[in-house]
């Protein structure tokens, strides 16, 4: 059955799942591949194949359950999206994951971070220190940017997807061949060596916090990144195992190239704040593996879904955790350069959250906002900005502050008469 409706699946974390024009389109899946895996599997979506599979960036709450999605199930993909960004350490962390997670702990020494506003120990969880935080990794990934100019080269159609994939084989070199055993013992034996080292590195880092030689929030945001290196090996393999296309999106393309877009899908699926390209640029020697690894909001990568048939045809906007926008505040628009104001059904960006706000602005000034969709989280979200939205205009798969259930939240579209034929998900009455 050709269906056109917009799921944001039942898992911890945020996952969404588009089907329209007879594909189905992943975006994101949340932290654990066993929950993704049964909610895609579940009566009311059963989903075996994929068309495209998006991770907008490599935190565990929106990448985690990509990790091992194919190893553990029958499910297929026929292409994955990725953040060029991730190139800066994929050679190293396929040939030697050991001699990252070493540098990553060591760098503590040499980094000597900054003091942040004060905060009780354990409070690991305050949006404005981590965003304090974000922004110091930030600042030192943009002035990198600055001293290291790179062509700025894309490419759009099929072959992007035959590049993307090869280039990671060769860079692969003897770790996995694409042809590999998923069941052969030394395979597995290789793959537990590897978490293994991850999850060593986590506690070197947790030890130290114990004996107060780190503050609580920079423990936190290098555990963030190791998390982020097993991820982004994780899906690099099973790309590579399962010979499936890749095609690479980079945000620092992106802002050299104005902040104009460029690639995908036409039609179906369209990057809003990146460049594709064939094959991630040549890393910097000089950037620190945690600049390269920590995920940032700012470049969390952002698409576009555009429906041109029917009498109101509905956009859908995936925003991940992007705040849509740059300098001071991110007030300036990634979207300015559209001109026609349509409908759109909008992922919430960042969970909800407050320190996203700016980005409902930015929407608004593009289309008419018909419903936004939210997913994942923690009790800190939805925030204030999400919840002045009237009622009838939200969605939500659960609500941690007033302890609903996580549920399946649909959203059936229409090509014919008025766009939204039918929303299932919990009343969403939260108020400002």
């Amino acid at each position: 059955m050709n269906q056109h409706r917009l799921l944001a699946l039942p898992v911890l974390g945020e996952s969404f799942l588009l089907q329209r024009d007879g594909k189905n389109i992943l975006v994101d899946g949340g932290f654990s591949s066993s929950r993704l895996i049964r909610a895609l599997q579940a009566t009311n979506v059963d989903v075996n194949q994929l068309d495209i599979v998006v991770c907008t960036h490599a935190d565990r709450d929106h990448a985690g359950g990509l990790k091992n999605l194919l190893g553990n199930s029958t499910v297929s993909v026929g292409e994955i999206w990725l953040p060029g960004e991730w190139g800066d350490s994929l050679r190293e962390l396929l040939n030697d994951p050991k001699a990252v997670v070493d540098a990553l702990v060591n760098e503590f020494r040499e980094f000597e971070p900054p003091r942040l506003n004060d905060s009780p120990a354990d409070s690991g969880d305050s949006d404005e220190v981590e965003r304090q935080a974000y922004a110091i990794i930030n600042s030192l990934r943009e002035k990198r940017m600055k001293n290291y100019k790179h062509d700025v080269q894309f490419v759009e159609g099929e072959e992007t997807g035959l590049s993307g994939l090869q280039w990671l084989q060769e860079i692969a070199g003897n770790t996995q061949q694409k042809d590999a055993n998923l069941q052969d013992e030394r395979h597995i034996q290789n793959r537990k060596a590897a978490e293994n080292i991850f999850q060593n590195g986590i506690n070197r880092i947790r030890y130290r916090q114990a004996k107060r030689r780190l503050d609580a929030i920079w423990a936190k945001i290098w555990i963030v990144a190791i998390h982020a290196a097993a991820i982004i090996r994780g899906i690099a393999l099973q790309a590579i195992e399962s010979n499936v296309r890749v095609r690479w999106f980079d945000f620092d393309r992106f802002v050299q190239n104005g902040y104009h877009p460029v690639g995908g899908v036409a039609d179906l699926l369209t990057p809003l704040n990146a460049v594709e390209i064939p094959m991630p640029p040549t890393p910097a020697s000089d950037l620190r593996y945690f600049v390269r690894l920590t995920p940032v909001n700012e470049r969390s990568l952002a698409f576009l879904s555009t429906q041109a048939a029917g009498l109101c045809p509905t956009d859908i906007v995936f925003t991940g955790d992007s705040p849509l926008g740059y300098g001071v505040g991110y007030k300036m628009s990634f979207l300015a350069r559209r001109t026609q104001r349509g409908l759109a059904i909008v992922t919430a960006p960042h969970h909800g959250s407050e320190s996203n706000a700016v980005a409902y602005t930015h929407i608004r000034s593009c289309w008419q906002d018909l419903l936004w969709l939210r997913s994942g989280g923690t009790r800190k979200h939805p925030g204030a900005t999400f919840k002045k939205i009237p009622t009838h205009l939200r969605a939500c798969t659960h609500c941690p502050q007033k302890g609903k259930a996580l549920d399946l939240a649909e959203v059936q579209l229409s090509d014919r008469l008025w766009p939204v034929l039918r929303v299932r998900s919990h009343y969403c009455d939260c108020e400002a």
